[in-house]
Parts: structure tokens; C-alpha cells; sequence
């Protein structure tokens, strides 16, 4: 086992201290003098082998110590995107890939929540025994994370025995949990060998709530015990939770209940379809508008909806997410699939067999289209939540997507991408500054200057140094879902445009008006009635286009102007165009 670093991050290092700082996200972790030199093997993706025999020589550990301190400078570091696990493997002249495994050890819950997808008539377990001959094959497999999951894991009898055992065995480990059967002697065991996370799915906000959605009487007052006692003792506690029929009345107050633990909330608007059932939709699947209400209410929807759409590439492969996948499920009767949503294709996994199996599941990401299809160029297919394997489960085809899917689509796509779209972004991705620096390439060729590879090398350095300042803003514009252009603003005390660029596809006049509507409606530049922006002289398109606007030079060089434009001046324009 062990981690690659990220060719995005950079290591400042002095005598007593090692800074490891993400180029993009903006992200930093600092290690002291103490654990400099261990932050430093894994950075230069030392084996776990290697690590935790420096951690003893060097830090008078044994290997369990070793191995928690080794935990305590990883964890963070994996967190922060900083390291990744190498996790591929050359088998039968195929390259696998398995970075992470969830591994359902127990099909069996203690609550009966009306939308669970599991639906099977046999109740079975994996025995720590199977675990053991597991986990050898699963390192052999370069596989570095394993999830437990069930049914509800703290309902297996051997779960701490299980879970120590994978822990030893230097595995980076995530629990999904109700949170509800949490004894003393996990906790004791969780405290001592911490996991990654252990992610506690919420069912309420009071005991009303809960107890009418698991059918478990005092089930909020024992969950919510329990997260504070683990939040308490150290462990890093994240809580998720489904909307649905039957708690979509009061989902916001679940969502302002999980802030009392100060995490990382995350929520989902598809419900699974249950397993064997072959069926249009789960019974508690919300309605398209009711999903598009409630993406309209989450913070950043349309930033992370525009970045996602704005990346979509269309391929002849049905399974487009298993083209780089790097995950595995393995269920309670020891199926091994390629995802937890793909069960009705698996292998039965026999002791020593597991790389077979997986090899022999290496077919199902090669499989193409077998007609042309409605999915294969859709527009929208990166906003329905495409999963073939889903259709299956309620179409009984990879191929036919259910009409709610499709519906889902067009909706996202009319409310969240369609006409100009502007957002603030703090951390661009490459492809995002590729995007960006290709509309200024093409934008200072048109006015005569030549650009090189260093001119694209100094733009990005200059993006990312303003990025990190407080007082800049980068704000993309998209158009129908493609970038077509980005504005720099400078605020201090006074608000300043240091830069627009428009593809030459959209530049007019009321994209200009657009763009300073975009900026005097924001909550940040309110308070300014006045903009001051430069503009290359060389432009004569944007001199004209905002001296009409009523903006005045108030300085003026060889190559470029400074003008200012007044509120006032815009706003007749504004109502004349109807631009609300």
C-alpha cells in the first residue's frame, strides 16, 4: 500500500516545518518538526511498510503506535486531495484497478425505513473468517480503502473483531452506519483505532420524525446520543440523508438539525430502486419539480450542475463511469460487482478466486451501445444521473431509461443551464483555466499579437496568485452550459474590472448589460454605483459598446483606458431590455 502525490500541490519545507499547499483548491496542511519526516516518506510515496518501520526505529513505536501515527499524517492528507492511492495492478496482461471496496458484511437492519432499496429473503453475514481471506486478496489487489456497510454493520456480531482486523492490516477504513446500535465496546474500539469517517445516515429532526420514518420508538434520542459521544472522543462524524415522500415535508429542518454537529451534511434526491423488484420508480422517489425545488435551495447547485455539464464528453460505452472506475462491491453472499447498483452481474468469490473475479467483470466496461439509442448523444445525459444500471432495476434494460429520468433531464438543463449563466469560482480546475485562456489566445490573435505557450504559463500563474487574494474575484460566464468568457474584479474601496473576455461567438451589446447587471446585483458590489474597468485600445468593438453606455475615460495610455460607468447610466438600458 501505497500513495501517489498530486502533481498539482506544492512542498515548502524549512528546517522545523513542512507546508504542503494545493495549486487549485487553495487547500494547506503545515506539519510540525515531529512529523515532518513521516509527512515527507508518504509524500514521496513510501511503501506502508517502509513508513512503519521508520515510525518504530525512529519514534519508539510498536507497530500498532506506528501505524495510528502514520493514520494521523495520512488521513489529513488524503482529505485535502494532497495524496492518492496507487492502486493499479497488472493481472492476466489487464491492467485493474481497485482503489476502494465496500463491503456489505451484513444484509440485515435494525430500522424499517419505508425507502430501502434491500430486499432479499435470506438474511446473511460475512464471517471474520471470510474477512480475513478477504482482505489478503484484496491487498494483493492494491486495493487501499475499504467501506463497511450493510443492512447496518454494528448489528454484526464480530464487527470489532472485523474491523480491528482490517485496521491492522493498514487499510483506510469507512464506516455507514444508522448510528442507532453503538455499545461501549465499539466505541472503545472506534476511539483507540479511529477510522477515516464513519458517515451516519439522519431519518428525523425530533423523535416524532424519526420513529415514524425507522419505525423504532426513541430511535432520535439514542442516534443523537451517539453522534455526540463519537463527535466527542474524536472521530470524524459526517451525516447524510434522503429526501422522500415521506420526509420531504420537513427535510429543511433535518438539514438545519445536522448542523448541531458541526460536519459536512451531504443529501441525495434519487432513491434506489429496490433490488428484485422491477419496477417504474421506488415508492418514495420526490417528483421532478419537487427535485428541481429542492436544488434550487442548495448553496452552489448551479456552480457544481454548470462545471459538470460544461465537461460532458459522449462516448459509444454504456457503463461511462466504469471507464476509470476504480471501486468494487462485494455483498453479503460474497458477490463480487463492480458497483453496488450493478448486483443482478456479479462473480461468486471462493477463497483465492478474487482477481479472477474481477478480471472476469472487466467485459462490462467494454460493452457498447447495441442501437442508437435516445442516451448516447443526449445533451443532457450528465444531468439526468445517468446510471444504466439503475434503468435496469426498473426498466429490465441497460439501454431504456424510465421517462422520469429523461424528464429530469430537460428540467435540470431549463433551470440551471440554459441562457448566460454567471458564477464566482475561487479554485479553477484545468479545464476550467484551459477553457478560459483559449478565449484569450483567440481574443489577442484577432487584435494582432502572438501568443506562445510561456504567455499561457505566466496568464495562469497570475490566476492562481489572484485567486488566493481575498479581494479578487473570478467569475465564469457560460452560455447554455459552454464557457464563453470570464470577469476579474478587484475590490477594495472601490470596485474594479481589471479584465473581461468574450469569445467572439457572444460578444453584443447585452451581454455586456448582462455582465454589469451580474456585477451591481451581487451581494459583494451592491454598495458601488460606480464601475471602473480598462479597455484595450486596440478593442474598438468595447470602446464603442461602453462609451454608448454613458462610461467616461478618465485615463488613457498607449495601450489601454480607464473608464467609469455610473449605475445610473445603465439602468434606462437595463429596463428597456427587459434584463430583470
Amino acid at each position: 500500500m501505497r500513495y501517489i502525490t498530486n502533481r498539482d500541490i506544492n512542498i515548502i519545507q524549512n528546517n522545523k516545518t513542512i507546508k504542503v499547499c494545493h495549486r487549485f483548491n487553495g487547500n494547506y496542511i503545515i506539519f510540525d518538526e515531529n512529523n515532518t519526516n513521516i509527512a515527507n516518506l508518504i509524500l514521496q510515496g513510501a511503501s506502508m511498510t517502509k513508513t512503519l518501520k521508520f515510525i518504530q526505529e525512529n519514534y519508539n513505536c510498536n507497530k500498532i503506535e506506528s501505524l495510528k501515527l502514520r493514520n494521523l499524517i495520512l488521513y489529513p492528507l488524503i482529505k485535502a486531495g494532497f495524496v492518492k492511492a496507487d492502486s493499479k495492478k497488472n493481472y492476466k496482461n489487464t491492467v485493474i484497478n481497485i482503489k476502494s471496496c465496500l463491503l456489505e458484511i451484513i444484509d440485515t437492519c435494525n430500522f424499517k425505513c419505508p425507502h430501502c432499496y434491500v430486499n432479499k429473503d435470506e438474511i446473511r453475514k460475512i464471517s471474520y473468517k471470510e474477512i480475513v481471506n478477504l482482505a489478503k486478496e484484496l491487498k494483493r489487489a492494491k486495493c487501499n480503502f475499504i467501506t463497511l456497510t450493510g443492512g447496518e454493520i454494528f448489528t454484526h456480531k464480530e464487527f470489532i473483531k472485523i474491523y480491528q482486523y482490517l485496521y491492522k492490516q493498514g487499510f483506510i477504513i469507512n464506516l455507514n452506519t444508522n448510528g442507532y446500535n453503538l455499545t461501549e465496546s465499539i466505541l472503545k474500539c472506534l476511539s483507540e483505532f479511529k477510522p477515516y469517517s464513519i458517515e451516519i445516515s439522519l431519518y428525523g429532526y425530533n423523535e416524532k420524525s424519526y420513529s415514524d420514518f425507522t419505525r423504532i420508538n426513541n430511535s432520535f434520542q439514542i442516534v443523537d446520543k451517539n453522534i455526540k459521544t463519537l463527535i466527542k472522543n474524536g472521530i470524524d462524524v459526517k451525516t447524510k440523508s434522503i429526501i422522500s415522500n415521506e420526509n420531504k415535508k420537513h427535510f429543511d429542518k433535518i438539514k438545519e438539525y445536522s448542523k448541531n454537529f458541526n460536519n459536512s451534511f451531504r443529501s441525495d434526491y434519487l432513491i434506489f430502486p429496490q433490488i428484485g423488484k422491477f419496477q417504474n420508480k421506488n415508492p418514495q422517489q420526490i417528483s421532478v419539480p419537487e427535485i428541481i425545488s429542492y436544488l434550487l435551495k442548495q448553496k452552489n447547485a448551479e456552480k457544481k450542475i454548470l462545471k459538470n455539464f460544461s465537461q460532458t464528453r459522449h462516448s459509444d460505452y454504456i457503463f461511462k463511469c466504469k471507464q476509470n472506475d476504480d471501486s468494487l462491491f462485494i455483498d453479503s453472499s460474497l458477490h463480487v460487482c463492480m458497483c453496488v447498483c450493478l448486483q443482478n452481474e456479479y462473480q461468486q468469490y471462493n477463497n483465492g478466486n478474487l482477481l479472477d473475479c474481477v478480471y472476469n467483470l472487466q467485459e462490462i466496461k467494454t460493452r457498447k451501445y447495441s442501437q442508437e439509442t435516445k442516451c448516447k448523444n443526449c445533451p443532457y445525459i450528465s444531468l439526468c444521473r445517468y446510471c444504466p444500471a439503475k434503468f435496469y432495476l426498473s426498466t429490465g434494460s441497460y439501454e431504456k431509461p424510465p421517462k422520469f429520468y429523461c424528464e429530469l433531464g430537460l428540467a435540470i438543463y431549463n433551470n440551471f443551464i440554459k441562457g448566460f449563466r454567471f458564477y464566482k469560482e475561487k479554485n479553477l480546475s484545468k479545464y476550467q483555466l484551459d477553457a478560459c485562456f483559449e478565449i484569450v489566445k483567440n481574443n489577442m490573435e484577432n487584435l494582432g499579437y502572438v501568443v506562445t505557450e510561456d504567455d499561457c504559463k505566466i496568464w495562469e500563474n497570475n490566476v492562481y496568485v489572484n485567486s488566493q487574494n481575498e479581494n479578487y474575484d473570478f467569475i465564469i460566464i457560460c452560455n447554455d452550459g459552454v464557457i464563453c468568457g470570464f470577469i476579474i474584479i478587484e475590490k477594495g474601496e472601490r470596485i474594479f474590472v481589471n479584465e473581461v473576455q468574450l469569445s467572439k461567438q457572444v460578444k453584443n451589446t447585452r451581454l455586456i448589460l448582462e455582465i454589469i447587471k451580474n456585477i451591481y446585483n451581487d451581494i459583494d458590489y451592491g454598495k458601488f454605483n460606480e464601475i471602473y474597468f480598462n479597455i484595450n485600445n486596440k478593442n474598438e468593438m468595447s470602446k464603442k459598446t461602453f462609451t454608448h453606455l454613458g462610461g467616461k475615460c478618465i485615463f488613457k495610455s498607449d495601450n489601454s483606458s480607464q473608464y467609469k460607468l455610473t449605475r445610473d447610466k445603465v439602468k434606462n438600458y437595463i429596463q428597456k431590455l427587459k434584463i430583470k
